[in-house]
């Protein structure tokens, strides 16, 4: 009976042991699991400070920044900001609009003299005057003539019936290759004369022809150019007046390629 007292009291000092002890320390454990760092909650004031001994060892482990150190130059241009200037500035040049010109060529000049006076009149009031010089056939005639004969002798006959008629104004040809043994009735200025001069011939049965003379010549034209302020109509008109064959011509500025 004893052995078995002692054998209760014994079990409810196990009891009374593992109620006080051990069970309140493991549900100790169990009412508050440790919760992983990256999964904790933390406070503003904390936010700044580290949350372990090893994250404080490591903050105190790293360099502290230096923010009065200059920044290292990474070969950038320099960048003019608010208006401050430096020494990668550019300036621009503003750009200036060409006056409006005007360009013209005035001829033909038959004679130097008056291509020159000109020329110097047009300098005058500004413009920029070129003259160049061409050779040309001029018209300045009308011939009468009989086709040219076989021989000199023949034509020398022929000339003789001319001069029984009373025609005296003629000569042999012998200057002209082409019309070499021919026989010249004339020289006209104007075709009326020449024409008057063939129905005199016609009446002694003989059949003239006419020709136009040419011989060459040369003229003279004039390039200028001035602004579009420039007023060239006076000049113009005066030497419309006194010479009605010289034209006025516009042309482009431009040099021709």
């Amino acid at each position: 009976m004893r052995i078995a007292f002692f054998i209760l009291l014994l079990a409810n000092l196990v009891l009374v042991l593992w109620q006080t002890q051990i069970q309140p320390h493991r549900a100790g454990k169990q009412a508050f699991p440790e919760i992983p760092v990256e999964k904790r909650l933390i406070l503003v004031s904390e936010r700044n400070k580290p949350q372990t001994v090893a994250e404080h060892q490591q903050a105190a482990e790293q360099p502290e920044v230096d923010m009065t150190s200059p920044v290292p130059d990474l070969g950038l241009p320099d960048i003019e900001i608010l208006g401050g200037g430096t020494e990668t500035d550019i300036e621009v040049e503003p750009v200036t609009a060409e006056p409006q010109r005007v360009c013209y060529t005035m001829g033909p000049f038959k004679e130097t003299q008056l291509a020159k006076v000109v020329s110097g009149r047009l300098r005058d009031i500004g413009a920029e005057v070129s003259q160049r010089s061409k050779v040309e056939q001029e018209q300045y005639g009308y011939r009468v003539y009989l086709k040219p004969y076989a021989s000199r002798e023949e034509a020398v006959e022929e000339s003789r019936k001319l001069a029984d008629n009373g025609i005296r104004d003629y000569y042999i040809i012998s200057d002209d290759p082409e019309k070499k043994n021919g026989i010249s009735l004339g020289l006209f200025r104007k075709k009326s004369g020449a024409i008057r001069r063939m129905a005199q011939v016609r009446r002694f049965d003989f059949k003239p022809q006419m020709e136009i003379r040419y011989r060459d010549t040369t003229i003279y034209w004039l390039d200028f150019e001035h602004d579009v302020e420039v007023d060239s109509q006076p000049l113009w008109r005066e030497l419309a007046e006194d010479t009605p064959e010289v034209q006025r011509l516009d042309r482009d500025c431009e040099p021709q390629a």
